[in-house]
């Protein structure tokens, strides 16, 4: 979805009907119930995971070093 805009940035901000219907769980008709509930679940699971990477390489010092990012925040 973010690569589908037509700018691209850093940030992407959309809501949850935008979401599942680029998704095709819901059409334009539908209104979610259940499936509004699931991905608000989804993405609150989502955004509580960290990633580690011991490797990460720094182009611009030129150095490996020890990250650790999420890559999603959700409220």
């Amino acid at each position: 979805m973010t690569c589908s805009q037509p700018t691209l940035e850093a940030e992407f901000h959309a809501t949850p009907h935008y979401c599942l219907r680029e998704l095709g769980i819901i059409d334009t008709d539908s209104r979610g119930g259940k499936n509004y509930q699931l991905f608000r679940q989804a993405l609150a699971r989502l955004a509580a995971v960290t990633y580690q990477c011991d490797r990460f390489y720094d182009p611009i010092r030129r150095e490996h070093a020890d990250v650790s990012f999420g890559f999603l925040s959700y409220r």
